[in-house]
């Protein structure tokens, strides 16, 4: 009796373990699907940002009834970055023919604002999509080759050069759109308002390396030490 209640026991224990539970203490982690984020490596990008601000701008204006009004620009909190964006927003809203003035209570208003994130270990970042693949098959392509052409010498070498070429301008076929990520964003967000109205809003958030960009350094910033 004692030897069928335990092997029932056991049983009854095992069919437990194999079937699957319903009951997590937390929900599990995913990941998003592929997605891409710009990263500001020069002052040129923060002019490209301000030329598709102004060019916004542009557009808005001439479908909006305020299209007669002037803009003054909100000053801004005087970190590096914010007093170059300005800048260079100034020139190419003026560029692109809007009536900027450096002062007016009736005019609209134009802010912006930034705000530096601070992400902690990140853990592992998967490569690009297919770059394992790539290398793999670059790798079994040559180790081919060579078997094939090991009886010539002259023939081997000569494939071996052009596989090595050839993995070459792949390589540097996508060599300027590859960047590495960092532990730093920077969140910027542009408002045109008209009183408390707000008639127009660009919101934009891009990579940033730290050891570039002191310049952000007295902007508002949020620290996340867990992702």
């Amino acid at each position: 009796m004692n030897t069928k209640l335990i092997t029932g026991a056991i049983a009854l224990a095992s069919l437990a373990g194999c079937a699957p539970s319903n009951y997590l203490q937390a929900p599990l982690a995913t990941t998003y699907e592929h997605s891409t984020q710009q990263k500001m490596q020069a002052a040129h990008h923060w002019d490209v940002l301000a030329e598709d601000v102004a060019s916004r701008l542009s557009t808005h204006f001439t479908t909006a009834s305020v299209a007669n009004r002037a803009i003054s620009v909100v000053p801004s909190e005087n970190s590096p970055f914010e007093e170059g964006f300005e800048d260079l927003l100034i020139t190419q809203m003026v560029n692109n023919g809007l009536d900027i003035r450096a002062n007016g209570s009736g005019n609209l208003k134009l802010s912006f604002d930034t705000q530096v994130v601070n992400h902690g270990d990140r853990g592992y970042m998967a490569p690009p999509r297919g770059t394992y693949t790539k290398l793999a098959v670059i790798g079994t392509g040559i180790w081919a080759l060579v078997n094939i052409a090991d009886n010539s010498n002259r023939l081997k070498d000569f494939l071996i050069g052009a596989v090595t070429i050839g993995a070459g301008v792949s390589a540097d076929a996508v060599a300027g759109r590859l960047t590495g990520i960092t532990n730093q964003e920077v969140i910027i967000n542009v408002s045109l308002m008209d009183g408390d109205k707000y008639l127009m809003r660009k919101s934009g958030i891009y990579y940033i390396d730290a050891t570039h960009y002191d310049t952000v350094a007295k902007a508002k910033s949020i620290s996340v030490v867990a992702d």
